[in-house]
């Protein structure tokens, strides 16, 4: 009787599927300080095997979403608890900064940058 089988190691450049904010290609984990060196969504650089790294197009939805309607629920809570238009504002910004600090790092799934790859037909 055969035991368990182990999924065979990645060979060369393959990229493997990757979990949130790890680099498909060597499996290490991208930090935050990346995200914010590259101040986007792209142009994110492993430091382990210098891949060049973008968010895929699914998980910057669900960031970009979430973020914005976490802003107009608080914005619309303070409006309705009576705070004036400045304080409103002031609390979406609050709490769109404070979702993309917590969840960047697990909402967002790295692939390897389609610019950067080199294409010759």
């Amino acid at each position: 009787m055969m035991g368990p089988t182990a999924r065979p190691a990645p060979v060369g450049d393959t990229p493997v599927e990757a979990d949130g904010m790890t680099c498909p290609t060597c499996r290490a984990a991208v930090g935050r300080s990346a995200f914010l060196g590259a101040s986007g969504l792209s142009g994110i650089v492993c430091e382990q095997c210098n891949a060049k790294l973008e968010a895929t197009f699914e998980s910057r939805v669900r960031l970009i979403g979430g973020a914005l309607l976490l802003d107009v629920s608080f914005g619309g809570l303070a409006q309705s608890l009576g705070a004036d238009t400045w304080l409103a504002l002031a609390a979406g910004a609050v709490a769109l900064g404070a979702w993309f600090a917590l969840r960047t790092e697990s909402t967002l799934v790295l692939q390897p940058d389609q610019a950067a790859v080199l294409c010759i037909k």
